[in-house]
C-alpha cells in the first residue's frame, strides 16, 4: 500500500456504545451499559456487532443469536445505515469535528470519543436495511459495491466477474481481519491506471439519507482535469455560500481545488467508491 492509502487503512475511531437499556439486565435504579471500543473507519458495524455484545455477554437478557437480526445503531436519534463506512458515517453526523485527526484536538492531549447508541426493537427506522442473512449479506452488498465501482472504473465489470473464486474469498477475507496488504493485491486487479471514470458517492452532513452519484470524467474532452469543485456542482448540492464549503473524504479536510482523480487514488474506501461529505 501508498503510505497516504495504507494511513486510510489504519484509520479508526474511538467510539462509546450506549446498549439499549431492553438489552440488559438492569436493578430498579438503571445505569447505562456502555462500551468503549476502537473500530476502523474502514469497515460495517455489523461486522463488529457480535464481538461487540459478547463484551457485555453477562449483562444481556438474551443469547446473542436472538437479538443481531433487531439491532442497529443510532447517533442524536438518527439511524446510522450499515452500508455506509464507519468513518463516513462519522463525517456525515459530525460537522464540527470532522477533519481534526482523532488525537489532535484543540485541546492538545484531548482524545475524542463518538458517543452513539446500540438500538434493539422489531420496529427499526424505515432506512434500515434488516440482516437477515448475516455476514453474507453484508458480503454480497460489498461485493455489488465492487461490481458497481468496477464498472465506472472500467466500462464493464470484467475485473470482478473474472475474479479467481480464491482471490474473491482473499479480497472478503482481507476486510475481515483487517490484511492491507492482501486487499492491495485485489484491489489493484480492478482499478485501472487511467480509470474511464470516478466512482464517487457524495453525502451531506447530518443527513444519512442525502446521495449524490453524479458521473464524474478525470478529463473532459479538451483534457481539462476534474477538480473537487467541479464534482460539487455537478452533484446538485445547493448552497447560498460557497466559500463556506467544507469538502471531508476519510476525517480531512480536502481542498476543492483539488483533482478528483488525485484524491480517488488516495482516499478511495474499502468498497471500491470515493466518499465525499460536504459541510
Amino acid at each position: 500500500m501508498q503510505d497516504i492509502h495504507q494511513m486510510v487503512w489504519d484509520g479508526g475511531l474511538n467510539i462509546q456504545i450506549e446498549v439499549d437499556q431492553s438489552l440488559v439486565f438492569g436493578s430498579d435504579e438503571y445505569k447505562p451499559c456502555y462500551i468503549n471500543v476502537r473500530l476502523p473507519r474502514e469497515s460495517y458495524f455489523p461486522l463488529y456487532l457480535r464481538s461487540l455484545l459478547y463484551r457485555i455477554k453477562s449483562d444481556l437478557k438474551k443469547d446473542i443469536d436472538e437479538v443481531v437480526p433487531y439491532i442497529w445503531f443510532e447517533q442524536n436519534d438518527a439511524n446510522l445505515p450499515w452500508n455506509i463506512p464507519i468513518g463516513t458515517l462519522y463525517d456525515i453526523m459530525n460537522p464540527y469535528v470532522a477533519g481534526i485527526p482523532l488525537d489532535e484536538t484543540s485541546l492538545g492531549s484531548s482524545i475524542q470519543v463518538w458517543k452513539i447508541k446500540m438500538r434493539y426493537g422489531d420496529n427499526p427506522p424505515p432506512n434500515h436495511i434488516p440482516l437477515l442473512n448475516g455476514l453474507d449479506q453484508i458480503q454480497k452488498y460489498w461485493m455489488h459495491q465492487w461490481k458497481q465501482a468496477c464498472f465506472v472504473l472500467n466500462g464493464s465489470s470484467k475485473q470482478v466477474m473474472s475474479l479467481k473464486t480464491d482471490d474473491s474469498k482473499a479480497f472478503w477475507r482481507s476486510v475481515l481481519t483487517r490484511d492491507g496488504h492482501m486487499f492491495s493485491l485485489t484491489s489493484h486487479k480492478i482499478i485501472p491506471t487511467t480509470p474511464r471514470n470516478i466512482p464517487i458517492m457524495v453525502h451531506h452532513q447530518t443527513d444519512v439519507d442525502y446521495l449524490s452519484q453524479p458521473l464524474v470524467v478525470p478529463h473532459n474532452e479538451s483534457w481539462e482535469t476534474t477538480s473537487i469543485q467541479t464534482v460539487i456542482d455537478s452533484s446538485g448540492f445547493v448552497t447560498s455560500n460557497k466559500g463556506a464549503l467544507v469538502v471531508v473524504s476519510q476525517g480531512i479536510d480536502i481542498p476543492t481545488n483539488m483533482l478528483i482523480e488525485e484524491l480517488y487514488k488516495d482516499f478511495v474506501s474499502f468498497d471500491g467508491f470515493l466518499h465525499i461529505v460536504i459541510h
